[in-house]
């Protein structure tokens, strides 16, 4: 039962992480986004100065994506108004806008269940959700930090903050979605208890599994036979 419910969780973390990750790089020198301007200027450019990397056409590589473009700073985190193309703090964006989405989808598959009257809870579900709050607001402040203000593309609402925000929020509304699971689960469990009847005789799909169950011993016996 756990594995199926615990996939969505998973992915959702690995977007956060990413998200976390992206959001961050780019303060840290040259490591992962890189500018190359001196072989290209001076093929092409001659009469450009090169020194300082200050003006003309450059080579700018993210990862493993290059492209020529305009390079007016020779800073790793500063750009041009004009310069267009998908820094380490956009891929951020929009990672925390996947991880948001994946964050309702979690949420709506949540209410599902809580609505076909099932009550079900993981340990695992809200650790990985709290994580994922974590991450999230780590993004978040690195969305709202100096360093990315005052980058070209900047990283005000429209910059990634909002997705950030609105994920987090969404991790921390599950968190606590799990917590009230929690107690409805432990609830359910004692009042069982006290009636002395059998969680497992109540819930429908657990009567079809062992159904199933039964079904699959019979044509193996049969098999067999």
């Amino acid at each position: 039962k756990d594995p199926p419910r615990l996939c969505l969780p998973v992915v959702v973390l690995c977007t956060a992480i990413s998200a976390n990750v992206l959001s961050w790089l780019s303060s840290f020198g040259c490591w992962f986004l890189s500018v190359d301007a001196s072989a290209f200027l001076q093929e092409q450019f001659p009469e450009v100065e090169v020194e300082g990397r200050d003006g003309g056409v450059a080579t700018v590589t993210l990862g493993f994506w290059t492209r020529q473009t305009d390079l007016t700073d020779t800073s790793c985190t500063f750009y041009h108004d004009d310069i267009t193309f998908d820094s380490a703090w956009l891929s951020g964006k929009y990672f925390s806008m996947l991880a948001s989405i994946l964050g309702l989808v979690t949420l709506f598959a949540s209410c599902v269940v809580v609505f076909l009257d099932r009550p079900y809870w993981s340990k695992w579900m809200a650790v990985l959700n709290f994580i994922c709050c974590i991450f999230q607001s780590l993004a978040f402040t690195a969305y709202n930090s100096a360093i990315c203000k005052e980058s070209a593309h900047g990283c005000g609402w429209l910059g990634g903050t909002s997705w950030g925000i609105a994920a987090a929020v969404l991790y921390f509304v599950l968190v606590l979605f799990h917590i009230f699971m929690a107690r409805r689960v432990a609830s359910a469990e004692s009042k069982k208890a006290e009636d002395g009847g059998d969680a497992e005789e109540d819930d429908p799909y657990a009567k079809a599994e062992r159904y199933a169950a039964m079904g699959k011993k019979e044509k193996e016996e049969n098999a067999v036979g």
